[in-house]
């Protein structure tokens, strides 16, 4: 008698026990009984925090990345067709830079700018009040005409190209302060076809090695070079205007796979922010094909992981036959 009781009361032991472990753990409350909600309606509003953060970060990818191709439809649509050495070039590829700045002058080899240069979508205007520029000043630009003993190369009033050219320091002359500060780089465009009087951005030139020259203080210059070309124009073929568009939409192609593949990577997961994209997509046919069958079971997936918006949008998903339904991978 005594051992069946010291075994009823290990039974009830653990029975107490098993039906323990089915409680939350740590610091969740109960109230007659019963478990607070508190815990789980915390835990819910924290995910869903998440996902309006995660979904942030990714309309602000797009929108960074809709401004750069902004930019560089932008770019390439100046000029994009070139006559250098006698053959039709598309502005843009390998050996092409951008280049922006202050032009100091023209000589009968290009346009001296002070400015900067670099790969596309490296070079822009520092806005600030703390960078000294330059103004167009015809005399200043003397310093970079290369030495001659012409008689031409007398200046008026009797000073010689010399003389004025100790006036300032080679050639540039810091007169004015402006809000766009372009660069302190001095380098030569050829073939540039616009006005030295205005400064200039968002530009494109090739390379072309460097420029040396004597300037009038009997100083050996070297600077970049780099090459405009002729902008000429250009008959395009349909296979041309192809090729042009999708090498213009390679950034924003490359931007949406991207963005698909992680929202696949995550719904392969079971994350359900990437679920609920993924049902989306296959909803509206964004980077997919259209697939309300694949829709429907993304979106229940999503749901089922806690989703609130995914639960509200499997309300308004139109019905799919039975016979048309397929399994998400």
């Amino acid at each position: 008698m005594q051992q069946k009781a010291i075994v009823l009361v290990t039974a009830l032991a653990l029975g107490f026990c098993h039906l323990c472990s089915g409680y939350p753990q740590g610091n969740a409350t109960r109230s007659g009984g019963l478990i607070n909600n508190g815990d789980a309606g915390a835990a819910l509003a924290q995910q869903q925090y998440l996902y309006a953060v995660q979904a942030q970060q990714q309309a602000l990818q797009a929108n960074l990345a809709a401004s750069q191709q902004a930019t560089l439809e932008r770019i390439y649509l100046k000029d994009p067709w070139r006559s250098m050495n006698g053959v039709t070039n598309y502005a843009a590829g390998d050996g092409w830079f951008e280049f922006q700045g202050l032009p100091q002058g023209a000589c009968h080899d290009g346009t001296i700018f002070k400015g900067k240069w670099g790969a596309v979508l490296t070079v822009c205007p520092v806005l600030d009040q703390t960078h000294t520029t330059t103004a167009q000043n015809s005399s200043a630009n003397q310093a970079y005409n290369q030495k001659t003993t012409s008689p031409a190369s007398a200046a008026p009033n009797g000073t010689s190209m010399n003389q004025r050219s100790s006036q300032y320091s080679q050639g540039i002359s810091d007169v004015s302060t402006s809000h766009a500060f372009y660069g302190d780089d001095i380098f030569i465009v050829a073939n540039f076809p616009y006005p030295a009087t205005q400064p200039y951005q968002e530009m494109l030139a090739h390379e072309a090695g460097y420029y040396t020259f004597t300037n009038v203080d009997d100083q050996v210059v070297t600077m970049h070079k780099l090459d405009y070309g002729l902008p000429c124009a250009k008959m395009w073929s349909s296979e041309e205007l192809a090729a042009i568009k999708d090498r213009i939409e390679a950034p924003k192609k490359a931007a949406a796979a991207k963005a698909l593949q992680s929202n696949q990577d995550a719904a392969d997961k079971g994350d359900a922010y990437g679920l609920l994209r993924m049902g989306e997509r296959y909803r509206d046919g964004e980077g997919l094909e259209k697939d309300l069958a694949k829709a429907r079971d993304y979106l229940q997936k999503s749901a089922d992981a806690g989703s609130p918006t995914a639960a509200e949008e499997l309300k308004k998903l139109p019905d799919v036959h039975v016979s048309q339904q397929t399994t998400a991978p």
